[in-house]
């Protein structure tokens, strides 16, 4: 008698497992966690107390499609963003980490890459605009559950990005906040704080207005609701690639954004973002593409004034196909910075280069947010 053996596993319940010892040797060798694995792990964790408030068991913890209300308290960061002040400690926290993987998954399970990225990368770019440490990359695959003739296991990626900077001062986001929800920081289990190191007007409030604001930011991230304000770097004649740099960035964070599993609702922004509208009849279709967008996909659409001045959507787009849209410009525009020689420092250098990417409608699109005091008085009035 023959059969097969059906394997599976919970990769996020893995993951879960893992992660608490994987920060206690991040907090050892003194790095800060910051981005989207604290966002997450706020959101994780409010949402699995209120799992625990409403069931006393953990059988169906790790299945979604048990209270579906709650699901998000199985959400769990791909990868870790790490900020460390002395470079000769990258080496030892990541083999402390290679060997607690080594011990929980065995040896022949554990395959890494690593990068040391230059300080003009733009990867390096798009957490600091002025680097003056190192950014390293460290992605693992891990395999669980293989079996010899039975199963080839599920693999399993874990990514860390640990950016290296002497100035104990500047701390992450080092003054290049994309998301408000993205302006929390980690320095030890169950201390959280706001960063003082947004590079926005938030930096400059007083405590009491910090603390009103922190806290009405938490509110809006548990709703997945936050606001875009992503500043661009300066134009300047030591850097001319300035806006190109800075729209790509915009377009990668924002891209990403809309891409999460859990939709988020994103304010201040200079396009409008639809989530999937699942009980809608919508037969509408992409002004790029001109295929139908489906009622579980996700679109995009510009802002636009009907005869009556008032605020409306104007024609659709896919995400993906927006985005290779703005991309293909940003391509453009680097082509033409490349191969043509603006008069750099004149008014027509800085018209040509800070505003270019227009949307199919040929309207022009900015996503450089000079300053975010509308987004302020609207927390503290709320």
């Amino acid at each position: 008698m023959s059969g097969t053996v059906k394997i599976s596993y919970n990769v996020n319940n893995i993951k879960s497992n893992i992660t608490w010892d994987v920060k206690n040797i991040i907090f050892k060798w003194q790095g800060i966690i910051f981005g989207g694995f604290v966002r997450d792990s706020i959101i994780a964790e409010h949402y699995g107390q209120l799992f625990w408030e409403k069931h006393n068991y953990n059988k169906h913890y790790w299945n979604e499609q048990f209270d579906p209300s709650t699901a998000a308290r199985t959400l769990i960061p791909n990868d870790v963003d790490i900020c460390l002040n002395n470079e000769q400690n990258v080496n030892k926290m990541m083999e402390d980490i290679t060997a607690l993987f080594i011990r929980e998954f065995g040896n022949a399970n554990v395959k890494f890459t690593k990068r040391l990225l230059s300080r003009n990368s733009l990867d390096f770019k798009s957490y600091i605009d002025n680097p003056i440490g190192n950014l390293y990359t460290y992605t693992y695959t891990i395999v669980v559950g293989e079996i010899p003739y039975v199963s080839l296991g599920t693999p399993f990626n874990y990514s860390f990005d640990i950016i290296t900077t002497p100035k104990k001062h500047l701390k992450p986001p080092f003054n290049r906040l994309d998301f408000l929800c993205n302006c929390f920081i980690m320095t030890n289990h169950g201390e959280i704080m706001m960063s003082n190191c947004t590079g926005t007007e938030i930096d400059k409030l007083k405590l009491v207005e910090k603390k009103e604001i922190e806290s009405k930011i938490l509110k809006d991230m548990i709703n997945f609701k936050t606001d875009y304000c992503m500043k661009f770097m300066k134009i300047s004649n030591n850097n001319s690639y300035a806006s190109v740099k800075s729209n790509s960035l915009a377009c990668n964070r924002i891209e990403k954004m809309c891409n999460k599993k859990y939709p988020w609702t994103i304010q201040n922004m200079p396009i409008i973002i639809e989530q999937p509208k699942k009980l809608v009849s919508m037969c509408r279709n992409c002004c790029i593409c001109q295929d139908t967008i489906k009622n579980k996909q996700r679109y995009i659409a510009m802002p636009a004034l009907d005869s009556n001045n008032k605020e409306i959507q104007g024609p659709p787009m896919h995400t993906d196909c927006f985005f290779k849209y703005m991309n293909s410009q940003i391509q453009d525009k680097k082509r033409d910075c490349e191969n043509i020689s603006y008069n750099i420092g004149s008014a027509d250098y800085e018209d040509n280069c800070k505003i270019f990417l227009r949307c199919p409608m040929r309207n022009e699109i900015d996503f450089d947010i000079q300053n975010i005091t509308n987004i302020i008085e609207r927390y503290l009035k709320s």
